[in-house]
């Protein structure tokens, strides 16, 4: 479901994700399938199956698609196609190019060849000329009852299988065609002899000019030749014309109703050229007949057709041009007339065409699909801002909590060691200046006593071994600095001792005492610290 809503499964030819379909091709006599794999440009026949039908009743068919269903292995879609009988064709030139907007008018350019109502109808239709230079699009349509379209569709309901696309015979034969077998540059017939129509394609130059479709195929054919026989008769005659293991009695009878429904088909092909004569301006006999169906299996079907049309017939080898097509065939599948049907309308219907009649009831399977797409985009957006909005404020948390304990760290140093006082301070901006402060304070102090940066210890030097101490009995309770000022507290033993303290002061090189000593024991004195050159 993800991957459908946010990652298309195709890419023009190329499949982003593996995709496995099931191809129903549905007759009056039996049901055909085919298991087709595709993946990346790789393109694999997986299985294919038959299941003759034992009577014409919606039953036993339906209980025919369940058991295909059930057995043939898995898949991702079901396709299936419209007997060409059932629909209306009708070509039209248009003066714009774009499959897109011919969509758009398609109803309404082919209101009036429809003898039916247009809310009645389906259709869909294949390009098959494109002229960039005039702007004109030529459009094979196709119309058919919505309710004939709805009794095909009921029939894999029943069964329990959702049908995915449904195309035509005709526009699969087409398609299966162009992108299988090379280019002629002569004209010719492409014809499907199949079960319940035939199918003929007026193909000029690769460029499809006309079609004709014949409403019954090789069983309304044989039920001419012997209108006694039941659907099983009809698929043993077949074995029997198609096998050629019959005795030479049923030989007899075999070559009879082959005979019979050779003549009956190159009846419907010489018909054929006639109509095509009379309605394509430029008509060139065709050099060839390119034939393929089931009634191509007939005994003697290339060497009569030959005689009654007289034109070239050859037969189109399904298998050898799967091949060339790099399509890989397993062992297990079965590629032959049969099953051509089935693997032309898989091929057509989920690779090469754009065909589906199905796509007014999809339209709506579309519109959900888009809202759920804006619906997840939406709701993974607001997720994606949510989980960023989450992330940064558990973020700012976790920093909040560092910034607290590297400040209260911090403060906790610069008190222990630098004595700052950070009382009303918040910001860590205003505790460091006044650590700076504190700083450039104590360097201003040790370095005050000489422009030169000569340390205060020397002069400390010369104050503690100029004053003799002991003889002066001297107690120093306080020493301080400021600036050049050295301010010193104390008290001396007795009075005699005052003046000599006095004069040893007065003696010192690097001070000058800036006031007497008072009469008194205790003492307070202040020193002016001098230049270095005045000292000198």
């Amino acid at each position: 479901m993800i991957k459908d809503i946010f990652i298309p499964s195709k890419l023009g030819s190329y499949y982003i994700s593996h995709k496995r379909v099931v191809s129903f091709k549905i007759t009056t006599i039996s049901v055909h399938a085919t298991l087709f794999s595709f993946v990346g440009k790789k393109i694999t026949i997986e299985n294919t199956m038959t299941i003759i039908l034992q009577d014409q009743t919606p039953a036993t068919l339906i209980a025919a698609i369940k058991k295909i269903g059930s057995t043939i292995g898995t898949y991702d879609e079901v396709v299936t196609s419209l007997t060409s009988s059932a629909v209306i064709c009708k070509e039209l030139v248009l003066p714009f190019i774009g499959r897109e907007k011919i969509k758009m008018i398609l109803g309404y350019e082919i209101e009036p060849l429809l003898p039916f109502a247009l809310d009645e109808a389906v259709i869909d239709f294949i390009v098959t000329q494109e002229n960039k230079e005039t702007m004109q699009t030529t459009i094979l349509v196709a119309a058919i009852r919505k309710s004939d379209l709805d009794n095909q569709v009921s029939y894999f309901e029943k069964a329990g299988i959702k049908l995915d696309s449904v195309t035509l015979d005709m526009f699969a034969l087409y398609d299966f065609y162009k992108n299988t077998a090379p280019v002629a540059q002569s004209s010719l017939l492409v014809v499907d002899f199949s079960v319940d129509a035939i199918d003929i394609l007026y193909i000029q130059q690769g460029i499809l000019k006309s079609v004709r479709l014949v409403s019954y195929g090789l069983v309304t054919i044989m039920n001419r030749v012997d209108q006694a026989t039941t659907s099983i008769m009809q698929h043993r005659i077949l074995e029997g014309l198609l096998q050629h293991n019959a005795h030479e009695e049923q030989d007899v009878i075999h070559h009879d109703i082959a005979q019979k429904i050779i003549i009956d088909f190159c009846k419907q092909i010489n018909l054929s050229l006639s109509f095509f004569k009379k309605q394509i301006p430029n008509f060139v006999t065709p050099s060839k007949i390119i034939s393929l169906g089931i009634g191509t299996g007939i005994p003697g079907f290339l060497e009569q057709v030959k005689i009654h049309t007289d034109i070239s017939v050859e037969i189109f080898d399904i298998k050898k041009n799967i091949t060339k097509s790099n399509i890989v065939v397993h062992k297990k599948s079965k590629i032959d007339a049969k099953h051509s049907a089935s693997i032309m309308v898989g091929l057509s219907a989920a690779h090469y065409g754009d065909v589906n009649f199905l796509s007014y009831t999809l339209d709506a399977a579309k519109n959900s699909l888009l809202y759920k797409q804006l619906i997840s985009v939406a709701i993974i957006t607001c997720a994606a801002f949510a989980g960023i909005y989450f992330y940064s404020q558990y973020q700012l948390r976790i920093w909040d909590v560092e910034y607290n304990k590297s400040k209260k760290e911090l403060i906790t140093k610069l008190k222990e060691q630098m004595d700052v006082d950070t009382k009303g301070m918040k910001r860590v901006t205003d505790i460091v200046a006044a650590a700076q402060a504190k700083l450039e304070q104590a360097k201003k102090v040790c370095f005050s006593f000489s422009p030169s940066n000569h340390s205060f210890l020397r002069y400390l030097e010369e104050l503690s071994s100029k004053i003799d101490r002991e003889s002066l009995g001297l107690d120093l309770k306080k020493l301080s600095i400021h600036d050049k000022e050295v301010t010193l507290q104390g008290k001396v033993k007795d009075f005699d001792v005052i003046e000599t303290f006095e004069e040893e002061l007065m003696e010192l090189k690097n001070f000058t005492l800036k006031s007497k000593l008072p009469g008194e024991l205790a003492f307070t004195v202040v020193l002016q610290a001098q230049d270095t050159q005045d000292a000198q």
